[in-house]
């Protein structure tokens, strides 16, 4: 359940070298990576998630995945998969001040990587079977209004520095994308500048580390839903049981002594 203000998470780095064996002796290994879940106003902690890897996902399924993507997508992957499973857990209860360890276990992995082949950008824009990027800029985009489109495809988007909005930093704003161009067997990344919201200048320098891992000032805020609200009514059988029951409380004791008038 997320509270009405909701929450902002944030994310840290404990020192440790890597991915090691847990220091504690249980199964599993422990990573450098957790993440501070704050109230937004104040920015006042509230808990710390520990990410970890269970045994199988260490020993069985970590190699065969660097081994098709390296160890820098891996990492890349570890994190958009947990800042998208602590949303997940702050909004199911499974994560609080009672439970702050997320474990990576082999069943995440076809979700890994699913993360891994493709990008989520909410600067992507799909028309029929033809993809655009709204966030291009160069000769070649398309103007439309106030906003510019750039032909592009998930090769391109792969490749493109700007992170995925899984876990792009809520503050960077207005990304511009130079034309990705295509040299003899090789695509050329794209070159990103962006704005940044949480800085008196206005804009951030590299924003392509502007994600949970990047920049120690990275935010994301997470907000509730419809289904994080108490509801607004209450059920019509509800008030007749309370109707039928404060009747009954004066038939009992007398007409000063309903329910809505008792101090007790």
């Amino acid at each position: 359940m997320i509270p009405k203000g909701g929450y902002l998470m944030r994310w840290g780095n404990t020192g440790i070298p890597g991915i090691q064996p847990a220091a504690d002796g249980t199964p599993g290994s422990e990573t450098p990576y957790e993440f501070h879940i704050c109230s937004p106003g104040r920015k006042r902690l509230l808990f710390t998630v520990r990410l970890r890897l269970s045994v199988s996902a260490q020993e069985d399924e970590r190699p065969d995945f660097t081994k098709e993507f390296g160890d820098a997508i891996f990492i890349e992957a570890l994190l958009k998969w947990a800042v998208r499973r602590i949303e997940e857990g702050l909004r199911d209860g499974s994560l609080g001040p009672s439970n702050t360890l997320l474990e990576l276990t082999h069943e995440d992995f076809p979700l890994l990587w699913e993360i891994a082949r493709q990008k989520q950008c909410a600067y992507q824009v799909r028309e029929g079977r033809d993809l655009f990027c709204s966030a291009a800029a160069g000769p070649t985009a398309l103007q439309v209004g106030l906003r510019t489109f750039y032909r592009t495809s998930v090769a391109s988007c792969l490749a493109c520095d700007l992170p995925d909005s899984d876990y792009l930093c809520r503050n960077l704003s207005h990304p511009k994308i130079s034309d990705p161009t295509i040299s003899i067997g090789a695509l050329v990344n794209p070159s990103v500048d962006a704005g940044c919201d949480a800085r008196e200048e206005g804009y951030i320098r590299e924003p392509i580390h502007c994600h949970a891992g990047g920049h120690p000032c990275w935010e994301k805020l997470i907000e509730p839903t419809e289904e994080d609200q108490p509801p607004s009514y209450v059920a019509p059988m509800l008030t007749r049981i309370l109707d039928l029951l404060d009747t009954t409380w004066r038939l009992r004791f007398g007409k000063e002594q309903g329910l809505v008038g008792c101090n007790s």
